[in-house]
């Protein structure tokens, strides 16, 4: 039997022969030891037996994203790693979407990065990540088109209308899926 048995989703303790933890609710195939060096080998196992538990959907999305985001949790290393690929990714976005200096683009990502680093979940961090990306690309599609000179053409001109709305509606899909805090 394990020393101190840990539900591997929520980190509550729970009964060595414990199936399913009485404090989050979530199915897992053993309780990880709390004292172990192998956590998250043993997390991450679970998260892989667990997508396919009677509770979750027929194709598995919603277990896979859930056991996802409980991975990002476990510390704030993870975390801070999640919010450096989406500053990072924002990046991206703004200086193709909206023809932005890179300079710019990559003053509003990180600026953009460090409001994320402030939040308590990765569930909050992903969401709110795809709807900033979509405020960071309307406004400086905005900033782009005063300082261009070309008025509200400018404005509507390239792909920055269709990234803001496939952005929306990312969010929106992202929201229905998973429990932010």
């Amino acid at each position: 039997m394990r020393e101190d048995p840990r539900c591997p989703h929520c980190e509550e303790k729970v009964s060595a022969t414990a199936a399913w933890c009485m404090h989050c609710g979530r199915n897992f195939e053993s309780p990880v030891n709390a004292g172990s060096d192998g956590a998250l080998d043993d997390l991450l196992g679970s998260a892989v037996t667990d997508a396919g538990a009677s509770g979750s959907s027929a194709s598995g999305e919603v277990g896979d994203l859930g056991d996802v985001l409980a991975v990002l949790d476990r510390s704030s290393e993870t975390r801070q790693g999640l919010v450096m690929a989406v500053a990072g990714a924002t990046w991206v976005v703004l200086s193709v979407a909206t023809g932005a200096n890179g300079v710019v683009a990559l003053l509003a990502s990180a600026a953009f990065g460090y409001y994320l680093f402030q939040l308590d979940d990765a569930a909050t961090v992903l969401v709110r990540s795809v709807y900033g990306a979509a405020a960071l690309v309307v406004a400086l599609q905005l900033f782009v088109a005063v300082s261009g000179g070309g008025g509200l053409p400018a404005l509507l001109d390239g792909g920055a209308l269709v990234v803001v709305v496939g952005l929306v509606v990312a969010g929106q899909w992202l929201e229905g899926r998973v429990e932010s805090r």
